[in-house]
């Protein structure tokens, strides 16, 4: 796949510039990432024995960017992002240690072309929907966001949630966005046979199980105050007009202070929000956070809800060292409640 995506850039990038009559010095190669480890305590009378547990955390990710521009202006990139981890899913093994991971060898590609018009993309990216909804402010440990719960590393069933569209995810789609005007940008993706169990099969164009996504994002500063609001839309495949989801969320910031909240209706009985919020001083970032997801039907019973306390603290660029405390109260499940402690790297 990664030669194929290259080789389709410089494709596409020769073309352009034999038709248009541009040139390029050639494309500059970049490598970012990030890196997650540390350990946490669990406990729950819904685990198999029972009992207490503890568990390990090792995931990350490598993320490589090729990007130029032509003369004619036009911006040609593709980024491919590596799982660290290549377990096929978290799990618990015998000693009840776990090490979270991904089941790819690689968990988002795209290419895309940018100029006055906007960027169109093609790939396995989120879509519209997904990049125009803002998470809820928080530290890493933040149950708002349905993300980041140590359950989500140890627990399949914790009965979290996202804001994010959840029918398409990565699956191969083409994406456009509009130029900015003065902080607001709007994008459209589409999603070939949609419905299909794994990214890599949705290719067959035309088909009755495409989907349509759509979103609306605003960020601005006025003195003091920061705004990053927006919502999306999704149009879920074959047509089930009563199962499209929506999602609008935002943070306000205002000195020290961010606050957040999020609502989403995810198309399959299921809707929640969150709400969080973080204080910064120096090195140190305090947040709290609160997640609720209820069925649409109200079944006695069918009700996800989750808390958090973080905090983060900065040893040096690219370094911070994350505690926090959660608790996950799953549907129809007993509660469950963690603590754990991370260091997480940015490079």
């Amino acid at each position: 796949m990664k030669k194929i995506l290259f080789g389709t850039s410089a494709l596409i990038a020769t073309t352009f510039a034999s038709v248009g009559g541009a040139s390029a010095a050639g494309l500059e190669l970049g490598f970012s990432g990030s890196y997650t480890f540390g350990a946490g305590y669990l406990h729950s009378k819904a685990f198999t024995d029972r009992t207490s547990r503890g568990a390990f955390i090792a995931d990350g990710e490598l993320i490589a960017t090729a990007r130029g521009t032509l003369d004619n202006g036009l911006t040609f990139g593709a980024r491919l992002v590596f799982p660290i981890e290549t377990a096929s899913s978290p799990s618990i093994n015998q000693n009840n240690w776990t090490i979270g991971g991904h089941g790819d060898h690689y968990t988002e590609s795209v290419g895309w072309v940018e100029g006055g018009f906007g960027r169109l993309e093609v790939g396995h990216e989120d879509g519209a929907h997904d990049r125009s909804t803002p998470g809820v402010s928080g530290t890493w440990f933040n149950a708002a966001n349905g993300g980041g719960f140590l359950f989500d590393y140890f627990d399949t069933t914790d009965g979290g949630w996202s804001f994010d569209g959840r029918e398409t995810n990565d699956r191969l789609k083409v994406t456009y966005w509009t130029p900015s005007f003065s902080g607001l940008k709007a994008g459209v993706s589409y999603v070939p046979d949609a419905t299909r169990p794994t990214r890599h099969t949705n290719t067959a164009l035309t088909t009755s199980d495409d989907a349509w996504e759509f979103g609306v994002r605003y960020t601005g500063n006025f003195n003091d105050v920061t705004v990053d609001v927006g919502g999306g839309y999704t149009i879920d495949p074959a047509g089930r007009n009563s199962d499209d989801s929506w999602a609008v969320g935002g943070n306000v910031g205002f000195g020290q202070f961010t606050v957040g909240a999020a609502y989403e209706d995810d198309g399959n009985g299921w809707d929640g929000f969150g709400v969080g919020g973080a204080y910064n001083t120096g090195p140190w970032t305090f947040g709290a956070a609160y997640g609720r997801g209820d069925s649409i039907t109200r079944s006695k019973g069918d009700v996800a809800q989750g808390a958090s306390l973080g905090v983060d603290y900065e040893l040096g660029q690219g370094v911070v060292i994350s505690a926090g405390v959660e608790w996950v109260d799953p549907p129809n499940a007993s509660d469950r409640f963690g603590a754990g402690l991370v260091t997480q790297l940015s490079f």
